[in-house]
């Protein structure tokens, strides 16, 4: 039987700058993203790139620093091209007199990581797809290499942040997530000096799992009940109990830690996407006794 003709695999211009990220991704520092993203877009003819970062208080894009990168002020998000692209979700063009400033949202997953800019002569459909694809192996790298260095943490904060927010902040799940037929988004306030409130869900098979933690009071030992909280609700979510049996984890949870802190689990919900059945758990404040 003759050999069936193999189809051509040499590598396309696109290929290669899409292949030029992926090569480099796994030993990648984080502080070389930027250079990276900057060398890719001026293969592709690109000038003034930019990685724009959302800052925690949700109001500006906040430049990325790094070597081929365009620097400049933060771009306020209600305000801005780059604020509409962020808002969106999708690519927003301007025309100027050297060019056309492109604008790309980086989403993972829903969630908005930020916006990737750049300056090319001109844009046609070929560039728009390359585009596009750039910009979420970008979004892909800048989430996964996030918690590898302090970079992006610097860059998105805007002011100064208390110990109990860094709590917070770093407990919490990503604040926005879609799929094709569930959504989820969130906000974090004061960003800079929140508490005991937090949240957190996972969308397993059929079934979306969410909860919000009001912990008493403020500062750290809010923050510390938040945290032993959302632990214990993880681990009996993932066992597979019931809704009332999760509760009950977490309220042994809380007094195991201290009988002198105040927490109340306001709300802890199972929604089954499949049936659109909600099961729902609402615990009053816990008396924190003597």
């Amino acid at each position: 039987m003759p050999a069936r003709r193999r189809g051509d695999r040499s590598e396309s211009f696109g290929e290669a700058l899409l292949g030029k990220i992926l090569d480099s991704a796994h030993e990648l520092p984080p502080h070389l993203i930027g250079p990276l993203v900057a060398d890719v877009l001026e293969r592709l003819g690109g000038r003034r790139p930019q990685v724009l970062l959302q800052d925690y208080g949700q109001l500006v894009l906040v430049p990325l620093p790094g070597e081929g990168l365009t620097g400049g002020e933060p771009q306020m998000i209600d305000d801005s091209e780059a604020g509409r692209c962020f808002l969106d979700a999708v690519p927003v063009e301007v025309t100027q007199e050297y060019g056309v400033r492109v604008h790309l949202p980086l989403l993972d997953g829903g969630d908005q990581v930020g916006v990737m800019a750049v300056t090319l002569d001109s844009v046609d459909d070929d560039d728009r797809r390359l585009l596009l694809r750039i910009s979420g192996l970008v979004a892909d790298l800048l989430v996964t290499k996030h918690g590898y260095s302090d970079l992006f943490f610097d860059v998105r904060r805007d002011e100064g942040m208390s110990v109990a927010a860094e709590i917070q902040w770093s407990l919490l799940p990503p604040l926005a997530m879609i799929m094709p037929r569930v959504a989820v988004a969130g906000i974090l306030e004061p960003a800079y000096d929140t508490g005991g409130d937090s949240s957190d869900y996972a969308l397993n098979g059929d079934v979306l799992h969410v909860v919000m933690i009001d912990a008493m009071g403020h500062g750290l030992d809010a923050a510390t009940m938040a945290t032993v909280a959302i632990g214990a609700y993880r681990h009996a979510r993932r066992a597979g109990i019931g809704l009332p049996e999760i509760y009950a984890f977490m309220d042994r949870g809380r007094a195991v830690r201290s009988r002198a802190l105040r927490h109340r689990a306001d709300d802890a919900a199972g929604h089954d996407d499949g049936a659109g059945a909600v099961g729902q758990c609402r615990a009053p404040a816990a008396d924190p006794g003597p």
